[in-house]
């Protein structure tokens, strides 16, 4: 049996799927559980002001609602100058197709963080254009648009220079080996932050350089489009990695989120990604897949809070309180300059 997951993580499998998918990993336990924890904030603007107090749930609305008001201030994706001459890569992949980018549908180079999210915010489900390219250095990158189960998966295409290129498999275990091929140039957090980060993209002309961006424009298009808090989720985790308390791998290889009772990776169960890693769906969301605004499931709920919270911790926004919070409360019932100090806590992602 094989199984085949990639950047918008829809599980394809042969017979036998059913009993992979309800495999149990890990008790919903070892996941903790913030969502009625009581936080005080330690960013504030007036040190004479009460404490201010939030319940894990309270930060995970407020970190999307940061998300939501950047995406909003973001501009219109506007189509750029074509590549000279775009050649597709050479190989088996019927995913992607054999026409270049076009005046309408090529969004030229992505390098900065807001790129990401501006292609985010374009339509992508069969309707308007079925195509979205883009380059990261010299690679090209297609976005498939036409509906149906490929739609918003992202491959690589080829390069603009008009030199060959390669065609390889875009699930993240396939993607992340490959970009850590190369002995003479390992996979490292700078390197990821480099196009993660929008701190100038790629820089390197090889196939595990092609495979990284690759693994980048996966996680910041496509799976923010189904979930719009891993926008943050994903930045959030690099600087976890920053500090030694996680792995590229457990972060980029497709590893199962820890916890999970579905996935459709066998290889690795200590993932630490809200959303993709190993595609596991049925515990994330219920109602099956597309855009929405956090995870919908119990258990997603409690990951995604549990990685907001994870976070704060570590960069002493937040600190545990003994008592205080009303766990009914939600973040609108905040006041406004209370809500633009939480959301401002989440600030330096975007």
């Amino acid at each position: 049996m094989s199984t085949t997951y990639h950047s918008s993580r829809r599980v394809r499998a042969g017979a036998g799927l059913a009993a992979l998918c309800i495999t149990a990993l890990l008790p919903l336990s070892s996941t903790a559980d913030e969502r009625r924890s009581c936080f005080t904030v330690k960013v504030t603007s007036d040190s004479t002001a009460p404490p201010l107090l939030a319940t894990g749930e309270v930060l995970r609305q407020a970190a999307l609602q940061a998300t939501l008001d950047r995406k909003k201030d973001d501009s219109p994706l506007q189509p750029q100058a074509l590549p000279t001459s775009p050649r597709r890569c050479t190989g088996v992949n019927t995913e992607i197709p054999n026409t270049p980018p076009g005046a309408s549908n090529y969004f030229g180079d992505f390098k900065t963080k807001n790129k990401f999210r501006q292609l985010v915010n374009m339509t992508c489900d069969g309707t308007g254009l079925t195509a979205h390219y883009f380059s990261m250095g010299k690679a090209i990158y297609y976005r498939s648009c036409l509906g149906g189960e490929h739609n918003n998966y992202i491959y690589f295409w080829g390069k603009q220079d008009g030199n060959a290129s390669t065609c390889f498999g875009s699930t993240y275990p396939e993607m992340y080996e490959l970009a850590n091929s190369l002995k003479s140039n390992p996979l490292t957090l700078d390197r990821v932050k480099a196009v993660y980060g929008g701190g100038g993209g790629i820089t390197g002309d090889d196939p595990s350089t092609y495979a990284l961006g690759n693994i980048m424009a996966a996680i910041l298009v496509s799976e923010a489009t189904r979930d719009n808090l891993v926008i943050p989720a994903n930045y959030m985790l690099m600087d976890q990695v920053a500090a030694g308390k996680a792995s590229l791998a457990q972060v980029l290889a497709g590893n199962c989120a820890v916890g999970a009772s579905t996935c459709g990776n066998t290889r690795k169960r200590d993932g630490l990604h809200p959303l993709a890693w190993g595609g596991a769906q049925g515990v994330m969301m219920t109602g099956g897949w597309g855009t929405s605004n956090g995870a919908t499931s119990e258990f997603g709920k409690a990951f995604e809070t549990d990685l907001t919270v994870t976070w704060l911790k570590s960069q002493d926004k937040v600190a545990p309180a003994a008592s205080g919070c009303d766990a009914t409360r939600v973040l609108t019932n905040y006041g406004a300059g209370q809500q633009s100090i939480l959301k401002g806590l989440f600030g330096t992602l975007f």
